[in-house]
C-alpha cells in the first residue's frame, strides 16, 4: 500500500479497503482524498489489480447539528475513479455494517431487526404453552443462531438513540417470553431477573463505547468514508 496521505486513514480487510479523510471544507476533502485515490489506483496498477468503480461508494459523515453551507452541500464532493464521479450516497455498507451519513445508525439497527425477528419466528416453533422444548434449549438457541446478529457491530452502534435500537430489546424480550412460555402482557422486571445474561449488551459495552466516542472530535471536521472493492 502506498503511503497515507495526511489526514487521511487507510482500513483494509481481505479486498475491500476504505479511506476515511479528515477536514474542515469539501475542498479540503475532495484535494487529500482524491490524492489518496490517484496513489491508490497507481499502486492497483503496479500490482496488476483492477478497480471496479461501479462497487466504489462515497459517505460524507456530517455532524447532525452543522447548519453550515458546506455541511448542507456534500454533493460537492468531486471525487473520480477511472474517470467516473461518485456522488456520495446516504448510506454506506463496510463489512456487514451501515453507516449512515449522520451516524445515526438507523439504517443498520433495522436492517439486523428485520433478520432476527424472522430468526425469532422460527424460535417459536420450538416450543408452546405446553409442549416444546425446554427453556435451557430454546435459550441456548437464541445464543447461538439469533443474538449474534442482535451483537454485530454494537460497539460502534450502541451509543445509538435509544428510540433506534428499542427494537432489538423488544426482541430480546420476545425471546425471553418464548423460552419462559411467559404470556403478555408480563413486567419487562421480571424478565431482567429471571435472564440477566440475556442483556450484557446494553449495559456493560455501553460505558466503553460512548467513552470511545466522546474521544472523537466532530464539531471541527467533516468524515468521508471511502470504499474500494478490488
Amino acid at each position: 500500500m502506498p503511503p497515507p496521505t495526511p489526514n487521511v486513514h487507510y482500513f483494509q480487510f481481505a479486498d475491500d479497503t476504505a479511506f476515511l479523510a479528515l477536514g474542515k471544507t469539501i475542498k479540503q476533502i475532495n484535494t487529500s482524498l482524491q490524492t489518496t485515490i490517484d496513489a491508490f489506483m497507481q499502486w492497483c496498477k503496479t500490482w496488476r489489480l483492477k478497480l471496479n468503480p461501479t462497487k466504489t461508494q462515497s459517505i460524507v459523515f456530517i455532524p447532525p447539528r452543522k447548519r453550515s453551507r458546506v455541511h448542507k452541500n456534500p454533493e460537492r464532493l468531486d471525487i473520480h475513479v477511472n474517470n467516473i464521479r461518485l456522488r456520495p450516497t446516504n448510506t454506506v455498507k463496510y463489512l456487514g455494517v451501515i453507516f449512515d451519513r449522520h451516524l445515526t445508525w438507523r439504517a443498520h439497527l433495522q436492517q439486523i431487526s428485520t433478520k432476527a425477528y424472522k430468526r425469532l419466528n422460527m424460535l417459536r416453533k420450538l416450543t408452546g404453552t405446553t409442549w416444546g422444548l425446554n427453556a435451557t434449549t430454546v435459550l441456548n438457541t437464541y445464543k447461538v443462531f439469533l443474538r449474534p446478529i442482535l451483537t454485530f457491530g454494537h460497539i460502534a452502534w450502541i451509543a445509538a438513540d435509544h428510540n433506534h435500537y428499542r427494537k432489538i430489546k423488544i426482541l430480546e424480550r420476545h425471546a425471553a417470553r418464548i423460552a419462559y412460555r411467559i404470556k403478555l402482557p408480563s413486567p419487562t422486571q421480571e424478565l431482567y431477573n429471571r435472564l440477566p445474561c440475556l442483556f450484557p449488551i446494553f449495559s456493560s459495552t455501553y460505558s466503553l463505547s460512548a467513552s470511545n466516542i466522546s474521544q472523537t472530535d466532530t464539531k471541527k471536521t467533516i468524515h468521508c468514508f471511502k470504499k474500494h472493492s478490488t
